[in-house]
């Protein structure tokens, strides 16, 4: 489970993360992309610790997926 995507913003801009969630179909854009130091963060779902393991996996420069695994 996707739980969030997190661009670099040294290689996006908030225009360009976006047209990357809304050029993958099965990701989606939320209303108010948290925007924090160096990073842009989607969050696809909300987290839940007591269900899913959490881990980073970096699919490509500057995107990165905060995958769930379940415990």
């Amino acid at each position: 489970m996707i739980q969030s995507v997190i661009f670099d913003k040294k290689y996006y801009t908030l225009k360009d993360a976006h047209d990357f969630i809304n050029h993958h179909n099965n990701l989606k854009v939320t209303k108010a992309p948290d925007v924090k130091g160096n990073f842009i963060r989607f969050r696809q779902q909300d987290p839940d610790s007591s269900k899913y393991h959490y881990v980073t996996h970096y699919i490509t420069d500057g995107v990165a997926f905060i995958i769930g695994y379940p415990k």
